[in-house]
């Protein structure tokens, strides 16, 4: 993403924003879950957002190159990598609804390895 919003910027694009956003939000996620060390609680707020805006993200820039906007998102790519590039953005989308699902499980008690954590925490 880093590399991506340096040389969308460098093609002087607003664009640029787009992944600088993702990187904040991916920076966040991480201070999210290293503070569960300390703070153990099972809410995972900016993680669910991101995961959402995630999906979001990946879901419009996918449309736009549908529609012929390649240029805009990755003016250093032809045509010919259209079908690489709606290929991984569409594996984004099913990873970031993936991961959306199991953050809704965590929240709700119901991932699988929360009889392990319980079994751990009572053992010590």
């Amino acid at each position: 993403m880093f590399y991506w919003a340096i040389v969308l910027f460098g093609f002087g694009s607003g664009i640029g924003l787009l992944p600088s956003i993702l990187l904040i939000g991916t920076a966040v996620v991480m201070v999210e879950q290293i503070g569960k060390f300390w703070k153990h609680t099972n809410r995972l707020t900016f993680t669910r957002w991101f995961y959402w805006v995630q999906l979001f993200i990946n879901l419009s820039v996918g449309l736009s190159l549908v529609f012929g906007k390649l240029k805009v998102f990755y003016p250093f790519l032809n045509e010919a990598s259209l079908p690489w590039v709606l290929s991984v953005l569409g594996f984004g989308i099913l990873v970031s609804a993936f991961l959306e699902y199991r953050v809704f499980l965590i929240e709700h008690d119901k991932d699988r390895y929360i009889k392990h954590i319980r079994q751990f925490a009572a053992s010590i």
